[in-house]
């Protein structure tokens, strides 16, 4: 995690490699952004939950940020119930779980971290679908 200059905090956890990988790819797109705070936890297929909870809280705990956007990739598996019993732990910060992580949502979390939690939440959940162009070839089939 880099140090943070604003209020909120980009937390990714998601199956190994999708948050590094997403990460690495904003790196490239938006350079600028990495003075401030993402924090990413790939989980992998034989880390125990109860540890990376524990892990992500002692990792939080020295964090300066209000408010922590929480990304995650699939609704109900691991990284999701990781993510929400860490929301749930929580008592002195401001938390929000989106998931279904993407590289435009993460774009979106990055340009408009410093909005309050509930505008920051809608611009980020607003890139999952205006970022979604469906295309149909017009080829014909005898």
């Amino acid at each position: 995690m880099t140090s943070a200059t604003a209020s909120n905090l980009i937390l990714i956890i998601t199956h190994a490699p999708t948050g590094s990988s997403l990460t690495s790819a904003l790196r490239d797109i938006l350079p600028s952004h990495f003075n401030e705070s993402i924090l990413v936890v790939d989980i992998n297929i034989n880390d125990t939950p109860e540890t990376k909870v524990l892990d992500v809280q002692q990792k939080l705990s020295d964090c300066p940020a209000e408010s922590i956007l929480i990304l995650t990739d699939l609704i109900g598996a691991t990284p999701y119930n990781i993510a929400r019993q860490v929301m749930l732990n929580s008592v002195h910060k401001r938390y929000a779980l989106v998931t279904g992580i993407s590289l435009p949502m993460l774009v979106k979390a990055a340009n408009y971290r410093t909005l309050s939690l509930e505008s920051w939440v809608a611009q980020v959940t607003d890139s999952a679908l205006e970022w979604v162009i469906i295309e149909f070839s017009r080829k014909t089939h005898p």
